[in-house]
């Protein structure tokens, strides 16, 4: 899957990045950017990106977009210059952060779950029940179920609990 979002940032980059340099730049003339090395043209991107007259979560967006798909074709190391803090004010680093924190909230629950579960319960019995449980994508169910696990007399009730 990395593969693939690598080769279309690649694409989408090498086949726009004149218009992408001129607009972003103001440097109507594509010898000069041609000229920068790489280092000097992502510089020349932020400095650009900083100056320019717009809010700030859209020089957020536009400074983590250069990052995120830069970071495809180039050393991700190059766009460590680039503030973080500004950074994290993008909207989409923030939706990311959101989801990610989400995940890992899911995950922890879910293991926490399992634990009581195979702390009170037998193993193998326990075990039929992961696939059910690894597929409920809500948080708050997941928590739900943690605390049923936490209450449950026997396995055959907490299963109830799991499939109403």
């Amino acid at each position: 899957m990395a593969q693939q979002y690598d080769t279309i940032g690649k694409n989408i980059l090498n086949e726009r990045i004149n218009e992408i340099a001129q607009f972003v730049l103001n440097v109507p003339d594509v010898e000069v950017i041609a000229d920068l090395d790489t280092e000097q043209w992502v510089q020349r991107y932020i400095d650009a990106t900083l100056v320019t007259n717009v809010d700030l979560p859209t020089k957020a967006n536009l400074l983590y977009g250069l990052s995120l798909f830069g970071g495809l074709v180039h050393n991700p190391d190059l766009f460590e210059q680039i503030p973080e803090e500004l950074m994290q004010e993008s909207s989409v680093f923030q939706h990311q952060r959101e989801k990610l924190i989400t995940q890992g909230a899911k995950e922890t629950t879910l293991k926490n779950l399992l634990t009581v579960l195979n702390a009170k319960f037998d193993t193998e019995e326990v075990r039929t029940l992961v696939p059910a449980l690894e597929n409920i994508d809500d948080l708050q169910r997941l928590e739900q179920l943690h605390l049923a696990a936490v209450k449950a007399e026997s396995l055959e009730s907490f299963t109830e609990t799991l499939f109403e």
